[in-house]
Order: structure tokens, then sequence, then C-alpha cells
């Protein structure tokens, strides 16, 4: 499913509808999709804004608005603001934000 259908539906992000609705996209698109899912549940977890957000990391709020509603695809430096911002790892896999291990 195209990220806009998804907005449209409102079934974005949420990974358990990946396998669903999204066969055929390419694996690239999945771990989009899983990031995006990840940041709001950070965010949620933290209580955060959007707003707050932005403060925290660096991160345009524009930005963070299209990453989690499936419009725009994160570029490294992007991950990496967020997760030191958030002081949590977004990344699939990642228990700590990327540049602790650096």
């Amino acid at each position: 499913m195209a990220p806009s259908a998804a907005r449209r539906r409102g079934t974005w992000p949420q990974p358990e509808r990946v396998a669903r609705h999204d066969r055929g996209r390419t694996p690239q698109a999945r771990v989009v999709h899983a990031i995006a899912h990840t940041l709001r549940a950070r965010l949620d977890e933290q209580g955060l804004s959007l707003r707050q957000t932005t403060a925290l990391t660096g991160v345009n709020r524009l930005a963070i608005v299209n990453l989690l509603s499936g419009i725009s695809r994160p570029d490294v430096v992007t991950v990496s603001l967020l997760e030191d911002g958030l002081g949590v790892a977004v990344w699939l896999g990642a228990e700590s934000p990327a540049t602790a291990e650096c």
C-alpha cells in the first residue's frame, strides 16, 4: 500500500498491517514503516509533542510529521538526530542510539 493510501485509511504506521497490505513493497519501505512506528511509540512513551521533539532533536517538525505519516523516508542523519535527541534507538534492532556506539 502506498503511504498516501495508508494515510487516507488511517493505517500508517501500524506494522502488523505491513505483512498483509505491503506485499510486493520493497524491504526498504518496510524498514521505513517500522522506524516510523518505533518513533511514534517512543514519542508516546515519553509524552512528547512534535514541538518538544523538534526542540530536543533539531529535526524540523514537518520532517517528523512527514516521517510519521508516511510521506517521506528519513536519511541517516535524521534518524541519528532523532535517536540522540530522544536518547533512545528508533532503528530496527538497535538498543541504543547509533552515536553511542561510534
